[in-house]
């Protein structure tokens, strides 16, 4: 509703201001996806731990 009327948009910034609650949602994403990426690097499965081997 808010971007139909185009020169209220435009005043406020209203497609810059969605862009970047939307970059902010990625960014918090990717920080955790860095986390759990991490988390599983540095706690190897129990397979690995049975003697099993990564190639």
């Amino acid at each position: 509703m808010i971007l139909e009327d185009h020169a209220f948009s435009e005043q406020h910034n209203i497609e810059f201001a969605l862009w970047q609650l939307h970059y902010k949602r990625i960014e918090e994403f990717r920080a955790y996806f860095n986390v759990a990426l991490s988390s599983a690097k540095s706690n190897p499965s129990h397979g690995e731990e049975d003697g099993m081997r990564r190639r």
